[in-house]
């Protein structure tokens, strides 16, 4: 799942501060520089509040598009196909958005 995240972020890092500009935000000096798309999704609950339930559903939208790019595990799928083979039940804990986990395990093969 790192793999995912460093694609994620790929994915978000510049569309957030573009999506905000487009809002017609202007964006103080310390987002301008920020890579990181969750530190800007934090900020923006300072200086654009109004506008953080809308780049919490991009973000979302970009962990589920980051599932499309990445490379599964060597060995997971195996795991997982031998846990159904054998009955055994399996537990996804995950701090990542839900739809993004579902995303991840309905991946075809």
């Amino acid at each position: 799942m790192q793999r995912l995240r460093r694609v994620a972020d790929a994915c978000g890092r510049g569309r957030f501060k573009q999506l905000l500009q487009d809002e017609g935000v202007e964006l103080p000096r310390d987002v301008m520089v920020l890579g990181d798309p969750l530190k800007v999704l934090r900020r923006t609950a300072v200086f654009a509040p109004d506008l953080v339930d809308k780049l919490e559903i991009s973000f979302v939208g970009y962990e589920v598009e980051s599932v499309n790019r990445a490379e599964i595990t060597p060995g997971v799928r195996d795991l997982l196909d031998a846990c159904a083979e054998t009955g055994r039940p399996v537990v996804i804990v995950s701090n990542n958005p839900s739809e993004r986990s579902r995303r991840f395990l309905i991946w075809p093969s």
